[in-house]
């Protein structure tokens, strides 16, 4: 779609993401259930306003029991001033972990089916969503390549598993710092880390909590081989009993593009943990401790298509082990 007008010329550029799959499990769970499962339907929207001037949009339709729920999931507005000053005002996935950043809405995007548990749309554990300004840039000294980026913004809302879209509800800024180190000798490995800072409120009656977050990652992103890990500490103090609790989450995944068949194939494995703390109020909805481990194969069909066969057995707290399968289609248009 062209927008043009007398002293400027816009250019709109369309594109998204669907998949479908197959799920069983052998959870006895009344509310899981096999069968067939339409994913997201992802559209992004591109528009460069001017040389230095961009726009973005990421919209997503996920189905539900009694229609489909629509999310803005990102929107913003960047200037490009150079390679090291890029400002920003919007809504953004927020850095505070190397997926959240790399792999947005579009299962395509990833060699798995689905995202670690702490870093899932919706997590209370990692706040997915931050609205509000960023400053990102990339410096070059000496053969390294050094990434930040400096974000301001709401912290959660008053469900703290969604980020504050109209205001902050404390009225307290939620602040991050992220660091990214690569070098020319060895490109594809990154390592990193931040540190994401916000007050929030929770709980019934409602308490206030001061939440220090730390993140690190290693990511080899060859294919051959696919090395990615990240470990989080989530720090909560009720502030007005003083309490504290932390808790504790990483993943580490491997994957091979396989040499032969034009390539087709890609095994992958991870294995994945969250440990929180009994004593953590503000997290107390959540299951105390999660293993999961899983398995599988990616197949690049076409340019835009893969089929992924993905095997799983994870264990919540103290239940019983439960398997699961997955076949998924995903494509991009």
């Amino acid at each position: 779609i062209l927008l043009c007008a007398e002293s400027a010329r816009s250019e709109v550029r369309f594109g998204g993401f669907a998949d479908v799959a197959f799920y069983a499990t052998d959870e006895s769970d009344l509310d899981s259930s096999s069968g067939f499962k339409l994913g997201q339907f992802v559209l992004h929207l591109n528009s460069r306003l001017s040389d230095r001037i961009s726009a973005f949009a990421e919209l997503t339709w996920t189905p539900r029991d009694d229609g489909y729920s629509t999310e803005v999931e990102r929107v913003m507005l960047k200037y490009e001033h150079s390679d090291a000053l890029k400002p920003s005002a919007g809504r953004y996935h927020t850095p505070v972990s190397w997926w959240n950043v790399a792999f947005h809405h579009g299962a395509w995007l990833q060699t798995t089916v689905d995202r670690p548990i702490a870093v899932k749309f919706g997590s209370k554990l990692i706040p997915i969503h931050l609205v509000g300004a960023m400053l990102e840039g990339r410096v070059f000294p000496a053969g390294f390549s050094v990434s930040y980026t400096g974000a301001l913004g709401n912290g959660r809302a008053s469900n703290i598993g969604r980020g504050g879209d109209t205001g902050d509800i404390n009225n307290h800024t939620a602040s991050l710092v992220q660091l990214g180190l690569r070098h020319d000798a060895l490109y594809d490995l990154q390592i990193g880390g931040a540190i994401y800072l916000d007050r929030f409120a929770s709980g019934i009656p409602t308490s206030e909590f001061d939440e220090q977050i730390l993140s690190a990652y290693l990511v080899y992103s060859s294919e051959k081989p696919e090395i990615l890990a990240e470990f989080f500490h989530v720090r909560h103090e009720e502030r007005s009993s003083g309490m504290s609790a932390a808790n504790t989450s990483y993943y580490v995944q491997a994957a091979y593009r396989l040499p032969f068949a034009h390539e087709l194939f890609k095994p992958f494995a991870r294995l994945e943990n969250i440990d929180m703390d009994a004593a953590d109020v503000a997290l107390a909805e959540m299951v105390c401790y999660l293993d999961r481990f899983l398995v599988g194969v990616r197949a690049d069909v076409a340019s835009m298509v893969a089929l992924k066969l993905e095997g799983r057995r994870f264990k919540e707290g103290d239940a019983e082990n439960v398997n699961e399968i997955y076949f998924a289609l995903n494509f991009v248009f």
